[in-house]
C-alpha cells in the first residue's frame, strides 16, 4: 500500500504544477525604476523620445518649446535647455553642481535663488525644489 501511494504522488502534483506555471502566464508585473531624465522632460511639459544616431546607439531626447532637441540627461543635469527648465520657470538661474562619491562624481542641476532681503544665495538641487513646491 505504501509503495502505491509513492508512485501516484508526482501524478497528483501535475495539475498543480501546470496551474501554476500557467497562471504565472498571465500575471505580468514589471519591476523597473524610470528613466529621471525622461520623467523630468515629461513633467516639464515636453516631449520625450528615443533615437537611434548612425552608429545604432539609441538616446532619449527632450524637444523643447522652441523646437530644438536635447540629449535628455542633458536636460536634467542642467547643461542644455536651461531656459525651459526648473529654474528658469521660477526665475532662479541654473547651475551644475558636482558631487564626489569616492573616485567617481555624479552632476545635477541646482538652482540659485538670490534672497533680496539679506542678500544671501542659496543653492538646491531641482528635484528637491519640484518636490517641496508639490
Amino acid at each position: 500500500m505504501k509503495n502505491n501511494f509513492f508512485k501516484r504522488r508526482p501524478y497528483f502534483l501535475l495539475p498543480f504544477i501546470g496551474l501554476i506555471i500557467c497562471s504565472s502566464a498571465y500575471i505580468k508585473c514589471i519591476y523597473a525604476i524610470p528613466n529621471p531624465a525622461a520623467v523630468y522632460c515629461e513633467k516639464m511639459g515636453y516631449p520625450y523620445s528615443t533615437e537611434k544616431d548612425s552608429a545604432g546607439n539609441v538616446h532619449g531626447v527632450c524637444t523643447l518649446p522652441d523646437g530644438s532637441k536635447v540629449d535628455g540627461w542633458d536636460f536634467f543635469r542642467g547643461k542644455k535647455g536651461t531656459k525651459y527648465n526648473y529654474c528658469a520657470k521660477k526665475g532662479y538661474k541654473t547651475e551644475v553642481q558636482r558631487e564626489y562619491r569616492g573616485q567617481d562624481y555624479t552632476e545635477c542641476a541646482v538652482c540659485v535663488i538670490q534672497n533680496a532681503a539679506d542678500n544671501t544665495v542659496e543653492r538646491v538641487k531641482i528635484e528637491d525644489l519640484m518636490k517641496s513646491s508639490l
